[in-house]
């Protein structure tokens, strides 16, 4: 491709090159602001959240979470990728209790081989917009069940929506509480490849190309979530790795105005180096953040975390208020 002259292009159309420098500068201009607007816009939105948040749930419990995600970060900024895999257990633990934070509002669900977590909505808050997702079914829906069940013991009824590229076992499992879409989640809509358990008798996963649709695009065209989703059950074997960034400032749930009020998530480990850097980088930047909370960590050969988002005024109503 022939680069372009600025100079040629102003003596074809007899511009002098004064003008046309004046031009090109005049639009980097308008497109710096432009950038710094929309900065400027989303620092603005976090400060009206954070403000709201003080209202909403009290500064000392705010600054308790600031607290708790600080002492993380301060204990650990310092170590290696293989390092902070094995100490963000200790040090998450030592965190809950010299910040005398209690974790005893969130209520365990057993799976066939994990544990998920659900903290309660509060008395008085609505239900008619209440949204659970599972992305990634692996033919077991008991955590779900036990969640809808609780759920309904105090009068909340909740849409479940669960997808999952393996019809066998997992659509009528899930049609039997929610709807069922038969695709992977992914961070773009396309064919690619992805890990799934094929067997219902085996844990054997095995690597196949699938229909993925993007996250976004799956909340609002299919699932047509309100603002507000209550829980997300991410188990999406490695390409989780791939979403993280949907989950930290400046993201595309962030340009949509959607919230995640709680979520259950699983990193997985293939490649020792590459995938504990990853989530060393991930929860390094959240912690830095602080839109989430990080509480029940179970960390192995994989790495599960029950997230809280801390920064969302609607969430906190039904999900902090009176829980902490």
């Amino acid at each position: 491709m022939t680069a372009f002259s600025f100079r040629k292009w102003s003596l074809k159309r007899k511009l002098p090159a004064t003008t046309a420098a004046f031009i090109v500068t005049t639009v980097l201009f308008i497109l710096v602001i432009l950038k710094y607007s929309s900065k400027r816009s989303s620092v603005n939105r976090c400060t009206e959240k954070e403000a709201e948040m003080r209202r909403t749930i009290g500064t000392e419990l705010v600054d308790k979470f600031y607290d708790y995600n600080t002492c993380i970060y301060v204990r650990i900024f310092a170590a290696s990728p293989n390092e902070f895999w094995s100490l963000l257990w200790p040090t998450m633990n030592d965190c809950l209790k010299d910040m005398k934070l209690s974790d005893a509002s969130l209520e365990a669900f057993r799976n066939n081989d994990k544990i998920k977590y659900h903290i309660l909505p509060n008395d008085g808050t609505k239900s008619d917009d209440c949204v659970i997702i599972t992305a990634g079914i692996g033919h077991d829906i008991r955590a779900e069940i036990a969640i809808r069940k609780r759920l309904r013991d105090v009068q909340w009824k909740c849409k479940f929506h669960g997808a999952d590229p393996i019809t066998t076992k997992n659509e009528d499992l899930y049609k039997s509480i929610g709807t069922f879409y038969n695709f992977a989640v992914g961070n773009r809509t396309a064919k690619a490849w992805t890990s799934v358990k094929e067997n219902v008798a085996s844990e054997t996963y095995t690597k196949r190309t699938f229909p993925h649709v993007e996250m976004v695009q799956f909340f609002k065209e299919y699932i047509k979530s309100p603002k507000i989703i209550d829980q997300y059950l991410l188990d999406v074997e490695y390409a989780e790795y791939g979403m993280t960034h949907y989950f930290l400032e400046g993201s595309p749930l962030d340009d949509e105005e959607i919230d995640i009020c709680q979520m259950n998530i699983e990193f997985h480990e293939e490649n020792k180096i590459v995938d504990r850097s990853l989530f060393f980088n991930f929860v390094r930047r959240a912690l830095r953040e602080h839109r989430w909370v990080f509480f029940k960590p179970d960390i192995d050969e994989h790495a599960r975390l029950f997230m809280l988002n801390v920064q969302s005024p609607a969430c906190a109503e039904r999900y902090i208020v009176d829980k902490f």
